[in-house]
């Protein structure tokens, strides 16, 4: 089943990461790492890439493809950040800290969202408790900024409430979050077509809000 395929993927990417969070705690990131530990490192690396790779030809039902590339995702972020940890070893540029601090923040925030939803499903049945999906509006966050922000809520509430119980809309929500990533790091560096993106969105609200229902 692809619930028990998956947790083991998981189980097994999980421990990859506490290993390399652990050389994190053993140093300090602000001043360097006297320890580098490299070959732990591309040992780590490697064995991520593999998990990646499988669950990447996983074929997942319906009802996660909309978790399921966001696991991928929250995976690639701290293979991305090993890396960069692996860089930072070889030429000692703080950069590659900082920047390998954000990726393990994003992969966190990925890795949190995604996990809670899987905690749903009925060991049992193997069957969703509850249909709700908790993964980030990608676009919209980087539009409004917060994901935390009432636009971006609204929108996750229209998602789940409506698109979700619909079949065209999974499909739609499911192409949304196979490209959204990428869009939503373009929007960032373009403020003009946020800005135009952001008119969009807010005239869109406008309709979502006069029905009263999310």
């Amino acid at each position: 089943m692809y619930e028990t395929k998956i947790q083991i993927k998981i189980q097994a990417a999980q421990k990859i990461i506490d290993d390399f969070l652990q050389i994190l705690r053993l140093n300090d990131t602000s001043n360097g790492f006297k320890i580098c530990q490299e070959k732990e490192l591309v040992n780590y690396y490697k064995k991520m890439s593999n998990i990646i790779k499988s669950m990447e030809r996983i074929d997942p039902p319906w009802e996660f493809r909309i978790v399921h590339p966001g696991i991928i995702l929250a995976l690639t972020n701290y293979r991305s950040a090993i890396m960069e940890l692996i860089n930072y070893c070889n030429d000692k540029n703080k950069k590659h800290l900082e920047f390998m601090l954000n990726l393990i923040e994003q992969g966190y925030h990925l890795m949190e969202e995604n996990e809670e939803h899987i905690l749903k499903i009925n060991p049992k049945d193997g069957k969703i408790r509850e249909a709700k999906f908790k993964n980030s509006c990608f676009i919209a966050t980087a539009i409004y900024g917060d994901i935390n922000a009432l636009e971006v809520v609204t929108l996750r509430n229209f998602r789940n409430d409506y698109l979700l119980e619909r079949w065209w809309g999974r499909i739609f929500v499911h192409i949304y979050y196979k490209f959204s990533p990428f869009m939503a790091k373009y929007l960032e560096k373009n403020s003009k077509l946020s800005n135009y993106t952001k008119k969009i969105l807010n005239n869109f609200l406008k309709y979502v809000n006069r029905q009263n229902k999310y």
